[in-house]
């Protein structure tokens, strides 16, 4: 038997063949490793397919989010240059009541307006994959979702410094007179111009660091340096006890999701799984993770939720899971 039906394959595929039918594969299978290429061939046609399909139910909700993703940000760019113009009137105003000799008066008007310096805050919402923003000294700006930044309209002369909870991933302007500084929890991650992103969600007691380029210093609560990181590390902070871990990481691969996507070249499903917990917040528990060696290459779209994304994989990779209502993933081999 030098050929099978693929009709055949595909049922075996989607595990709907019978006996005789599955003694049929395996033999043909046997035969020879062209066989076994075209098998596993198929088995990644099938599962491009499958995803294909998970992906359309998410389509509507995906066009509705991003269009209120975008009033939100048009309604807040528009209060932003709203403010900004009335603020130029105000001290215009205050000027001319100074020359006609409202001095006092005028004065503490003018002092009192630019000692004001509101607060912005944008959040991602749910579905939400990826929000950019662009802060007024350029450093642009991606919030995923349920991920919230908070910042000054204008930035003082000294200092860059705003507060983030959720992912981020920032790409800073140059100013080496004013250091940019996130507040992540209390924890200051300190850089100049730089790329990298920042992971502090509310509730659980961990900082996560990854460095694509430049360098950047993290400082503890007390404001006493803890690491500098260097492009190509990530550091893992418990700041329950205010000890850290630091790894040699692929910081593009883990920082793709910037992107939309998941790009792996050569990775182990272990390997994939770290990343998969970072992206959705979640813990992922493998059984036996040392069998988990086969080395996987592709891409796969983050605009999924965690369920979504564990079927599209499971299509590939030998595993049977369970997702718990405590945000806990666990996987095994069959």
């Amino acid at each position: 038997m030098n050929s099978i039906d693929d009709q055949l394959i595909k049922k075996y595929l989607s595990g709907s063949c019978s006996d005789t039918e599955v003694e049929q594969i395996l033999e043909w299978i046997g035969m020879s490793d062209a066989n076994r290429k075209e098998l596993f061939g198929m088995k990644i046609l099938m599962a491009k397919e499958q995803f294909n399909e998970l992906s359309r139910e998410h389509e509507t909700n995906r066009a509705y989010n991003d269009l209120i993703r975008r009033k939100k940000y048009k309604e807040e760019l528009e209060r932003q240059i709203t403010r900004r113009i009335m603020m130029k009137f105000v001290r215009y105003a205050a000027v001319v009541a100074l020359l006609i000799g409202f001095s006092t008066g005028a004065w503490f008007f003018i002092a009192e307006q630019e000692n004001r310096n509101d607060l912005i805050t944008m959040t991602a919402g749910e579905n939400e994959v990826v929000q950019q923003i662009i802060l007024e000294d350029g450093t642009k700006a991606w919030l995923f979702e349920n991920s919230k930044i908070e910042y000054p309209e204008y930035f003082d002369k000294h200092s860059r410094t705003l507060k983030v909870e959720g992912k981020v991933y920032f790409e800073v302007a140059k100013d080496t007179k004013r250091p940019f500084r996130v507040d992540a929890g209390g924890y200051i991650v300190e850089a100049l111009g730089t790329a990298f992103e920042v992971t502090n969600y509310k509730g659980k007691k961990q900082l996560d660091v990854i460095l694509v380029e430049g360098s950047v210093l993290i400082k503890d609560p007390q404001q006493q340096p803890l690491s500098t990181i260097l492009p190509g590390q990530g550091i893992v902070v418990n700041t329950a006890i205010n000890e850290f871990e630091l790894n040699q990481i692929d910081a593009k691969t883990y920082t793709s999701w910037i992107n939309g996507v998941l790009e792996f070249d050569g990775m182990t499903f272990s390997e994939i799984a770290k990343i998969l917990e970072r992206y959705y917040n979640v813990k992922i528990i493998l059984s036996a993770p040392e069998s988990m060696t086969q080395h996987l290459v592709g891409s796969l779209s983050l605009k999924k939720d965690i369920a979504t994304m564990m079927r599209a994989i499971q299509i590939v990779v030998p595993i049977k899971y369970d997702i718990s209502v405590d945000t806990h993933v666990y996987v095994e081999n069959f």
